[in-house]
């Protein structure tokens, strides 16, 4: 009873991904599910839910200043950054791994359009819910945002928008002999935007999303520094973020009352890497990699003759290295990016305009882990300035 007391003070917390631990954060994300890790592995598969375990996690409040979609064909800038916090509460039979954030905005100034004021606020949410019965472990996705925005101006006239997104996700792994696991995620969206003047509704759009995603997994080793992993991921978004950032948005082409089914949101993606760890000694090692992210939309805009695509491929090689002196571990990540963009555009009714860009960068990102004995971890991440203390993330976990 007073373990979970603990554990209940300490799931409110700030957080920026519940998907990728700190740890793959620090090594590069582009490693994720291919470097063992519990945190990482036990989001893409519930069924390896066999600990307990709580943690809080701070980052800088600048990272969500403008990552809430609200309105303005996807997005709208919030001037003030959200303030996420996160559940996260694991046990050997029930697990939730929430990550919340709310965001409200008003404005006094009078604009160039005649609003004498202006309110925004935002309800964003990922969470995954999982249960264990006896071998078999049930598991929901929840995923989604809530918006609205509203205008009045000097004659009391209220103007008002507001937009709803939520997808809904279950998934079925299992384990294919000892080195494989096969991963099926089926989800289906809603998304509904409602505009009104003085309360009147003068348009109401609706989006239904079926989507769904196989992934097969290979790990050869259990050991945390000598592995060779690779996966393979076909299907469409599983997630709202996924179809947020896609080439065309799929909310833009709706014009007045309309509802729309959109199979995948008319999207096909996949994604594979591949990952081998050399040991350095007992528990350190480097690890090296090759990824691949590969997108393509079709897209229909109101009054073309012609259908718009969108490609999207990009290829990554990542480094990464986690070298362990007594209870500190040191991570450095670093990747080399190469994109190739293929999007199409409408200029007229007629005339489609395709643009195609090459793009290669580079980024890296570093880490420290501490822990002093076997239940208390403190890991810090970084992706910037080093320097910058504002710009360090600090996750203190605590394992029973």
């Amino acid at each position: 009873m007073n373990r979970l007391l603990i554990i209940l003070l300490v799931i409110i917390c700030f957080a920026h991904a519940i998907e990728f631990s700190q740890r793959i954060q620090a090594l590069g994300t582009d490693f994720a599910y291919l470097i063992p890790d519990y945190e990482t592995d036990l989001y893409r598969n519930p069924q390896l839910l066999d600990r307990g375990l709580t943690g809080i996690t701070y980052e800088p409040s600048n990272l969500y200043q403008y990552h809430v979609p609200i309105i303005y064909d996807r997005y709208i800038y919030i001037p003030n950054p959200c303030i996420p916090f996160t559940l996260i509460l694991s046990s050997k039979r029930f697990g939730i791994y929430g990550k919340y954030w709310p965001s409200y905005s008003y404005d006094l100034s009078p604009s160039s359009y005649g609003w004498a004021s202006s309110t925004s606020s935002s309800f964003r949410f990922q969470d995954l819910w999982m249960l264990k019965i006896k071998n078999l472990v049930l598991n929901i996705y929840n995923d989604g945002y809530f918006s609205k925005y509203e205008y009045l101006n000097s004659n009391n006239s209220n103007s008002l928008d507001k937009r709803f997104s939520y997808l809904f996700k279950v998934q079925y792994a299992f384990n294919i002999g000892k080195l494989y696991d096969l991963d099926i995620k089926v989800g289906a969206g809603f998304y509904e935007r409602i505009t009104q003047t003085d309360y009147y509704d003068t348009y109401n759009q609706q989006i239904k999303i079926p989507t769904a995603r196989i992934s097969l997994f290979y790990r050869n080793s259990p050991f945390a520094n000598k592995f060779t992993s690779w996966y393979i991921s076909l299907g469409g978004p599983i997630s709202t973020t996924e179809i947020d950032t896609l080439p065309h948005s799929i909310y833009s082409n709706l014009s007045e009352n309309e509802h729309e089914t959109i199979f995948f949101a008319n999207t096909f993606m996949s994604k594979c890497g591949w990952a081998r760890g050399l040991p350095i000694n007992d528990k350190s090692f480097v690890a090296i990699g090759i990824s691949e992210n590969f997108t393509y939309q079709k897209a229909n805009e109101e009054s073309m003759a012609n259908d718009l695509q969108a490609i999207n491929n990009e290829i990554s090689l990542p480094v990464g290295i986690e070298y362990n002196i007594k209870q500190i571990s040191i991570r450095l990540g670093a990747k080399f990016n190469y994109v190739v963009e293929s999007i199409q555009e409408w200029q007229t009714d007629t005339l489609v305009n395709e643009e195609i860009n090459h793009i290669v960068n580079y980024n890296y990102s570093f880490g420290i882990g501490w822990q002093p004995n076997e239940h208390f971890v403190i890991d810090l991440y970084n992706n910037s300035d080093l320097a910058d203390l504002r710009n360090w993330s600090i996750y203190l976990k605590y394992i029973f």
